[in-house]
């Protein structure tokens, strides 16, 4: 019993996306030019309590466009 819990929550942390993944992800949907509120929404509707704040979204999207420039 023990062992099919710790294996379920296994499962469950591998799910959640690491923070160079979401920034990645934040890059290329940017470079399309989708807005950070659609962004941003788009990945509460996919990650649900895992998404990155709103705050956050901008603070990438303004990252990887100080880069681009």
């Amino acid at each position: 019993m023990i062992i099919m819990v710790l294996k379920e929550d296994k499962k469950q942390e591998s799910s959640k996306m690491e923070t160079n993944e979401i920034r990645a992800v934040i890059k290329c949907l940017c470079k399309k030019g989708i807005s950070p509120k659609e962004i941003y929404e788009d990945m509460v509707d996919t990650l649900r309590e895992d998404a990155p704040s709103y705050s956050t979204v901008k603070k990438f999207i303004s990252a990887v466009k100080t880069r681009i420039s």
